[in-house]
């Protein structure tokens, strides 16, 4: 067969895609034509098919065997999906074992789905410059450019835009992109609301950290709240909503730390006798509330007697241990944001829509645990 003259516009990205499209339609370990006969068919010269078929080599869609031809790589339908966190999460003064814990779930999970389906799994950290900004690992935007990369799982970088690889399906948490994994903040007002009130509690504070972000000091909102208390018939007080100003985060740095900021919000209440205290408390983390107990217990204040508290807690983490009369722990499972991350990532790569923009986990109310009473029934 005489070779034609090579198409004009017929560029690299457009062969490999020529190629891959013929690729995918055999099966994995069958013999594609030779390259005289690639080259006619698609009207090519030869240089450009070399390079069209290395890129496709390093991309699991063929493979070239010496002296026996182009065959269809076994890993043709494997899919390469890269798990990225932002190390500063790590790295923070404000550091929670709850990303180390992350990080570890997500290794659990791409161990399993490796042995059950067709995949292969990267694992990114991403530091910042000396400016805060996001610079992703060299070897990472080497993957995406090339095509190797088939989802995106993305812990952080709220300040990254993900524009320039939108075809790249990607889910976040802690961060912000079309689809995402987030926290049902609602529910958790709701449900720690409804605790207090319960208990017969009527003037309830709401303690939450001040987060330091790449933009400066982000203080929380207590929207959710002010519904919850309505619901309830409760009035929501401003004056019993506390936080860590930003002044004294920009003046006192060593107190950037959730636990620091609580341990200053609960002094500051419950050692002036003049500043409105609650008689029910809620407190949004769990490393703010780690503070909150330190400060209590100095100031002898009892959870229980003097106060009713509900508190954020993780699933698994023995950081708060609730086995207290009188502290309510509402709990977010960290496992149900790995599930939901992979589970909106395959309805991507699908080629489908998730229901929602934001697929939502939900808190539960931790058991009581019995600890104290099986360590006393074994002595």
């Amino acid at each position: 067969m005489a070779a034609t003259q090579p198409r004009e516009g017929m560029t690299v990205p457009r062969l490999c895609q020529h190629v891959r499209e013929l690729a995918l339609q055999m099966e994995p370990g069958q013999k594609l034509p030779t390259v005289s006969e690639l080259c006619t068919r698609f009207g090519t010269s030869r240089a450009t098919l070399d390079e069209a078929l290395s890129r496709l080599e390093q991309q699991h869609v063929i493979e070239r065997k010496h002296s026996k031809g182009i065959f269809i790589s076994d890993k043709i339908h494997r899919k390469t999906i890269s798990i990225l966190l932002d190390a500063s999460l790590l790295a923070q003064q404000r550091h929670s074992p709850f990303w180390g814990e992350l990080w570890h779930l997500f290794a659990q999970e791409a161990q399993h789905r490796a042995q059950s389906k067709n995949e292969y799994h990267s694992f990114h950290l991403v530091l910042r410059t000396t400016e805060h900004q996001v610079i992703l690992p060299e070897e990472m935007v080497h993957m995406m450019e090339a095509h190797l990369v088939h989802g995106l799982l993305v812990v952080g970088m709220s300040d990254y835009e993900w524009g320039e690889h939108a075809a790249i399906p990607c889910v976040t948490f802690a961060g912000y992109d079309r689809w995402m994994v987030g926290f049902d903040q609602a529910q958790f007002a709701l449900m720690t609301v409804k605790a207090l009130a319960e208990q017969g509690c009527r003037n309830i504070g709401i303690w939450s950290p001040t987060m330091m972000t790449v933009d400066g000091p982000e203080p929380p909102s207590f929207h959710d709240y002010r519904s919850c208390l309505n619901v309830f018939d409760l009035p929501f007080q401003p004056e019993l909503a506390r936080t860590v100003p930003p002044d004294f985060l920009y003046q006192h740095p060593q107190n950037l730390s959730f636990s620091a900021q609580g341990y200053k919000i609960a002094m500051d209440v419950f050692s002036h006798p003049t500043v409105p205290r609650p008689d029910g408390l809620i407190v949004t983390d769990d490393m703010l509330m780690e503070g909150v107990l330190a400060a209590l217990n100095r100031l002898q204040v009892t959870i229980g007697d003097d106060i009713k508290v509900a508190t954020h807690a993780n699933a698994g983490s023995m950081l708060i241990f609730n086995g207290i009369p009188g502290l309510t722990v509402v709990e977010f499972d960290p496992a149900e944001i790995v599930q939901k991350m992979f589970m909106v990532l395959d309805t991507l790569m699908a080629g489908q829509k998730p229901a929602d923009a934001t697929t939502k986990v939900i808190p539960r109310l931790r058991r009581t645990m019995d600890l104290f009473n099986k360590i006393e029934a074994s002595t």
